[in-house]
């Protein structure tokens, strides 16, 4: 624009200078003056050696200076750093003109502002004298918003800078935080789990004469095998919250009248023993109407049923009634579990299913009822809950019912030994190792054993055996080395990795390299069998001198 500017001006100043007639001269002139006069543009007429020769109105008031002034003051004395006049008089001598030339002017009151300058060698008609004609652009105020926002952006980025450091902080505590309040959770979980397996073996401990009564002994060995069981479950728990129903996942039929009366049994420490201990008095009623199995997972719904049990014992702090009931509703079958304990509010009800919600400050992990609906969905019920302050709490949850199925068809837990094996079974566990050679010996298998994977392989090279039963974490060699180190010299030799490290449901393609099946801690003795039997169904004996 304000080249345009110029070229419009230098035109009818050079008008004004040719071949015209005096009368046609006059009246560019005007024309010229008027438009010099009364322009908004600054705007300057200098000679080489910096000279005013004339500046418009807008360049007086800009400076602050009259016409005559600034006339009489010359060109180079409105710089603020004179030696910046030179630096204009060479780039536009060399150039022949300049177009928003950065320069630093000084006003008559002494405040300085930043312009941009625009002009261009001017040659009078028919004379050798060159001058400079341009305009000025005060730019003071748009230079010091350019400023102001490079400071605001500095700011904001370290602004930014420090929130990120704090939200790293802050991310960092929070898991710190999630990682304790989940590893209270498991604790939790355990210590309920392990309730029953001390308060049964410590009875029969305690009390030896207990032991001659078989039935008595034998219901309680089976209330401590089945706590057993449960935990360990508990450590995948984490994962639980809600994690849908994988593919062939399969559910087995599930009595629930039969699994209430397991759970009060199992939970008799909780609610009777240690309450009693307090001096609290908790009565269970049972209400079981006659309804078909449901699908599910057994253990997962023990857990469920034992944790609805503590709850409702802690919510019960001055004696109380805990009220089981069964029917049906359709297709589903109904359990209700009920206390007179003193209920929830309503915010407190609509949260209690979340992870980590708890009213229980630092004694609860607000994990419990999260499990349970989360369990609850993956066998594709729902969770109702009825609850007012001083009123107690219902828990009612509807499961589908399997109607073309009956209880009788469930898995028996035992599994199927296999023939007679020659066994070397590896583990630095010197209580699990005894535990697990007594299971093989038991099934009629030969084992001998070895406290490493280095010590494992020396004996596999100077024996000859059926199959190789390992631990994974182990000093010197682990399993999956062993396990490598022995197909290298026998491919077709069965390895059984035994792990701690959770649960494994990867395709023989994922297994470690040399692993034929893994079987996980703690070891289930159906487990094992099962195991023995799937690897020996595979093997192609090759013997090893």
């Amino acid at each position: 624009m304000l080249s345009s500017f110029l070229t419009k001006l230098f035109l009818v100043g050079a008008a004004s200078h040719g071949d015209l007639s005096e009368e046609s001269r006059q009246a560019d002139k005007i024309r010229y003056r008027t438009f010099f006069e009364e322009s908004s543009e600054a705007i300057f007429m200098i000679t080489r050696e910096g000279k005013i020769i004339d500046v418009n109105p807008v360049m007086s008031d800009l400076f602050g200076y009259t016409r005559e002034e600034m006339i009489m003051s010359g060109f180079q004395s409105i710089y603020a750093r004179p030696e910046d006049y030179h630096k204009f008089q060479r780039e536009i001598e060399q150039n022949g003109e300049i177009k928003d030339y950065e320069v630093t002017f000084r006003k008559k009151d002494g405040t300085e502002m930043v312009c941009l300058v625009t002009s261009r060698v001017h040659q009078r008609h028919g004379e050798d004298t060159l001058e400079y004609q341009g305009i000025i652009r005060n730019v003071t105020g748009q230079k010091q918003t350019e400023e102001e926002l490079r400071r605001s952006r500095s700011q904001l980025l370290q602004t930014l800078a420090e929130l990120k450091k704090a939200q790293n902080q802050v991310i960092q505590q929070e898991r710190l935080s999630a990682l304790g309040t989940m590893a209270s959770g498991i604790a939790h979980d355990f210590n309920n789990a392990l309730s029953p397996i001390l308060s049964f073996s410590e009875v029969m401990m305690r009390y030896p004469e207990i032991l001659d009564d078989k039935e008595k002994v034998a219901r309680f060995i089976k209330m401590i095998n089945t706590a057993a069981k449960d935990a360990t479950s508990i450590v995948s728990r984490l994962r639980e919250f809600y994690r849908q129903r994988e593919a062939g996942e399969i559910f087995f039929p599930v009595d629930l009248n039969q699994l209430v009366e397991e759970i009060i049994s199992l939970t008799q420490p909780k609610w009777e023993t240690q309450q009693l201990a307090n001096g609290i008095t908790i009565n269970i009623e049972t209400d079981l109407g006659r309804i078909p199995a449901i699908a599910g997972n057994e253990a997962e719904l023990r857990e469920v049923l034992t944790n609805l049990v503590f709850n409702a014992v802690e919510a019960m702090p001055e004696n109380g009634t805990l009220t089981f009931r069964t029917r049906t509703d359709g297709n589903q079958a109904v359990l209700e579990v009920c206390d007179t304990g003193v209920g929830m509010t309503e915010e407190v009800r609509e949260r209690c299913l979340e992870p980590f919600f708890s009213t229980k400050g630092r004694y609860g992990t607000g994990l419990g009822l999260a499990v349970l609906f989360g369990i609850i969905q993956r066998h594709d019920g729902t969770v109702d809950i009825e609850s007012k302050p001083g009123q107690g709490t219902t828990f009612s949850i509807h499961l589908p019912t399997m109607v073309d199925m009956s209880t009788e068809s469930r898995i028996q837990e035992s599994g199927t030994p296999v023939q007679p094996l020659r066994v070397l079974l590896v583990d630095d566990e010197p209580l699990v190792r005894q535990a697990v050679a007594e299971y093989l010996i038991i099934d009629g298998h030969t084992v001998e054993t070895a406290t490493n994977g280095r010590e494992g392989l020396e004996k596999f090279h100077a024996g000859w055996f059926d199959i190789v039963v390992s631990d994974w974490a182990m000093p010197e060699m682990t399993g999956d080395q062993l396990a490598a180190a022995i197909k290298q010299v026998a491919p077709n030799k069965p390895v059984i990795l035994i792990t701690g490290f959770g649960d494994w449901t990867h395709t023989d393609e994922e297994l470690p390299e040399g692993v034929d099946c893994i079987v996980t801690k703690p070891i289930i003795w159906s487990a094992l069998q099962e195991a023995l039997a799937s690897v020996k169904r595979c093997e192609r004996p090759q013997k090893v001198e």
